[in-house]
């Protein structure tokens, strides 16, 4: 007969009871590392953490809570229906709107009250726009001919030297669809896009920068590519969207939420962080006051209608999601306070979707309507006019100031 010794059987016994009860967590910590060292990128496994922390919340729509904020609609005096905006200052702005085959710019010196028309271009999207001075400006434009497919015939990064009455071409990025244009106050400048060669479905990340106030552009997207391909080897994204953090970097965000950070002007990236809310697309970045990320996203398409707002915190990403709701810009006036504009949903048919401004005081789990139209249309844009004074502009043309 074999005897087994005493304290072995009692220590056998501890681990036992202890297995037993963190046996899940146990397992889950171990099916991470071990599916995060076989398949992870090495520059996307510091992002474990965050990835494994992230959470999320369905917010809702007050409609019986006032808000805080009241609307007042600006009566129009022109017919200036915008949808690309840049302002210098609180006072003077330059736009553009497309129709028909034709970009317009416009002017104003009021806060965007009244718009002044400055020229026209034909054959061409503009898509961005972004001004360094009163006289000098740059604009994205596509080039709708000769194709019909705008990315065969390319994006031109524009100039003008005299307020927005002549343009010029100054770099022609081939088989890209620029999308978004930004400068920090270095004279660093970042238009941003995708590439869609040889396929659309092969679209890849398309980022050209300027370190010269916009003298000379260069093409640095195949140094972004590099780190982004997906598990099939593809690449499949675009960028949507850029800011310039305090410390000189630069930061982008691609449609699926996977941001970018370069300190060296472009010549290298990584990927600093993942939203992994695979059900919608982002837009959308900025950074708080205490240099965290947000981003915006969410879907308006067959599949639903929703609005996404992630907040990055020391523990990972914090999601809200507003069902029904879509949100095309995001004001964070402090940690906890948002404004957003926006469309609401009709769950009765599309033709009654009306444009919607809220306000949240909870980080965006609960919102309050400050407006909503009375037509079918979509708010497009806030621009603040002073601390408690914001204007927000409509697909239509409509003008709503919002107080405090």
């Amino acid at each position: 007969m074999c005897f087994i010794p005493k304290e072995c059987v009692l220590t056998f016994g501890l681990f036992r009871d202890f297995m037993r009860r963190n046996f899940l967590l146990i397992f889950m910590f171990i099916l991470v590392i071990v599916t995060c060292l076989s398949s992870c990128e090495p520059n996307t496994k510091n992002e474990l953490n965050k990835l494994l922390t992230e959470r999320s919340i369905n917010s809702t729509v007050q409609r019986d809570k006032p808000s805080k904020w009241s609307a007042v609609t600006i009566e129009k005096t022109d017919n200036y229906e915008p949808s690309t905006f840049f302002f210098l200052d609180d006072t003077l702005g330059f736009a553009s709107n497309y129709n028909r085959f034709i970009s317009s710019f416009y002017i104003t010196n009021d806060k965007g009250l009244a718009w002044t028309p400055l020229t026209m271009l034909h054959d061409v999207s503009v898509d961005g726009i972004h001004f360094v001075s009163q006289t000098e400006g740059f604009a994205i434009s596509s080039r709708l001919k000769p194709s019909s497919n705008p990315s065969e015939n390319g994006s031109d990064i524009l100039r003008t030297q005299d307020g927005g009455a002549n343009w010029s071409s100054t770099y022609l990025a081939k088989s890209t669809t620029l999308k978004k244009l930004v400068f920090n106050s270095n004279g660093i400048g970042l238009a941003i896009g995708r590439k869609s060669f040889p396929s659309n479905y092969d679209a890849s990340l398309a980022i050209i920068i300027s370190t010269n106030w916009g003298e000379t552009w260069n093409d640095f997207s195949e140094n972004i590519n590099q780190v982004i391909v997906n598990e099939n080897g593809q690449k499949s994204d675009y960028l949507t969207d850029a800011i310039f953090s305090k410390k000189g970097c630069m930061t982008v965000i691609s449609s699926v939420g996977k941001l970018f950070e370069s300190c060296d002007s472009g010549r290298s990236w990584i990927l600093s962080s993942v939203v992994s809310d695979y059900k919608s697309g982002f837009w959308r970045l900025g950074l708080s006051a205490n240099e965290n990320y947000w981003v915006v996203g969410g879907s308006n398409t067959i599949h639903g209608i929703w609005g996404t707002i992630g907040i990055e915190t020391t523990f990972g990403w914090e999601l809200t999601q507003l069902n029904d709701y879509f949100l095309t810009d995001v004001i964070f006036l402090s940690e906890s306070e948002i404004l957003a504009c926006g469309l609401s949903a009709s769950s009765v048919q599309k033709d009654l979707d009306r444009g919607v401004i809220l306000s949240s005081f909870d980080r965006g789990q609960t919102w309050q309507i400050i407006l909503e139209s009375q037509n079918k249309d979509i708010f497009t844009k806030i621009h603040a006019i002073s601390e408690d004074r914001f204007l927000v502009f409509s697909k239509n043309g409509e003008r709503v100031i919002i107080n405090k």
